[in-house]
């Protein structure tokens, strides 16, 4: 295990592998808006990064500012 900088991901807890969790559409259109209120201008480069994970198989759930971070602190 290494130390890591800005950009990363870390805390996979609440990922799933090849088959991503189903949510009711209602709570789906709650987490987009959380998500867009969250990220603010970032909203775009995180649904970036769960999309390239997603080509892996890797459906990650907990997308937050404490699991992935762009800037360095």
């Amino acid at each position: 295990m290494t130390i890591v900088e800005p950009p990363r991901i870390l805390d996979f807890g609440k990922a799933c592998l090849d088959i991503p969790t189903e949510y009711p559409e209602d709570a789906m259109e709650d987490y987009e808006n959380e998500q867009r209120d969250r990220w603010g201008s970032r909203y775009g480069d995180v649904q970036a990064v769960l999309w390239a994970l997603s080509r892996y198989g890797i459906y990650y759930t907990d997308p937050n500012c404490d699991n992935i971070r762009f800037d360095p602190v």
